[in-house]
């Protein structure tokens, strides 16, 4: 019982391009650090549509479990159009059901330059949640190829790009 610590590694990776952040409440921690670091354009929103144009990168940071499984479905079909070729799909969220009811989840993240920063939402239990599995059938079923998964259980992280 308490509080658990997770980290999450974006030190290492690579924003390219035109960067669309689909985040969620404003869960825009990697755009900030990509936005620091790079000093390109993004644009954050919470629901697609075709002005938005065509992005290299597409950001879901923390936010997937919190559209649900239809919005979800509806979301990576409609953001098929707004992808560039070879645009990748970057997705960290976190299996909810696996956090034990009596924890809470606190998550660090590495950032650029090894600097380290601790996200101020707390994460708990939760029995509506969106596991990496089900992501990675919804992502191939919509015609995506997954070029990475990582999932230690509670936190998992996909890349993928668009086939179409």
């Amino acid at each position: 019982m308490g509080d658990k610590q997770y980290l999450i590694d974006i030190s290492r990776k690579e924003f390219k391009g035109d960067i669309l952040d689909i985040s969620y409440e404003g869960a825009n921690l990697i755009i900030q650090n990509v936005n620091e670091e790079y000093e390109k354009d993004f644009k954050t929103v919470k629901d697609i549509n075709a002005e938005l144009g065509k992005f290299d990168t597409v950001l879901f940071f923390l936010s997937i479990n919190k559209y649900g499984r239809k919005n979800l479905k509806r979301l990576l079909n409609n953001l098929k159009n707004n992808l560039n070729d070879e645009a990748r799909i970057m997705i960290w969220d976190i299996n909810y059901r696996r956090i034990s009811p009596f924890d809470t989840l606190k998550i660090k993240v590495i950032k650029k330059n090894n600097k380290i920063e601790t996200l101020s939402e707390t994460f708990r239990f939760k029995i509506f949640s969106l596991n990496s599995k089900y992501v990675e059938k919804i992502l191939f079923k919509n015609g995506y190829k997954i070029l990475k998964l990582e999932d230690d259980g509670i936190l998992y992280y996909i890349e993928a790009t668009y086939g179409g």
